[in-house]
């Protein structure tokens, strides 16, 4: 069981939390819902659904956002040491792959435009 108040582990018949003092109150369903919340946290899916979409869209604007958000809460998520591990690497992976995306379109675009604007103008 967890105590309401602090978020500390204590034991199941416990009255009052022996972290912070604070009384206690048995509910199954919050101790369920808080064991079954630590196995997958936020960040890290959302690292690889911003990877996902921004490595999808990196030759928009917004595609850029999508992986500076994926590279920026995968790299949270693994400073903070969220679970799992894994989906922050694939978030970070995903956005790196949008990045070098990004780049050689903008090389393939620069040049077109280069040889177009040569073939106007000289």
């Amino acid at each position: 069981m967890y105590c309401n108040h602090c978020g500390a582990e204590i034991p199941n018949q416990a009255n009052f939390c022996t972290h912070c003092g604070a009384k206690t109150t048995t509910n199954i369903y919050q101790e369920q819902n808080r064991t079954s919340r630590s196995n997958v946290e936020g960040l890290p899916v959302a690292s690889v659904v911003c990877g996902f979409i921004g490595l999808c869209t990196s030759v928009f604007f917004v595609g850029k956002l999508f992986i500076i958000a994926g590279l920026v809460t995968g790299i949270i998520s693994l400073a903070k040491k969220m679970k799992p591990k894994v989906l922050a690497i694939i978030g970070i992976v995903l956005s790196g792959i949008g990045i070098l995306g990004a780049i050689v379109f903008s090389m393939l675009l620069w040049n077109v435009f280069g040889i177009i604007t040569r073939s106007i103008f000289y």
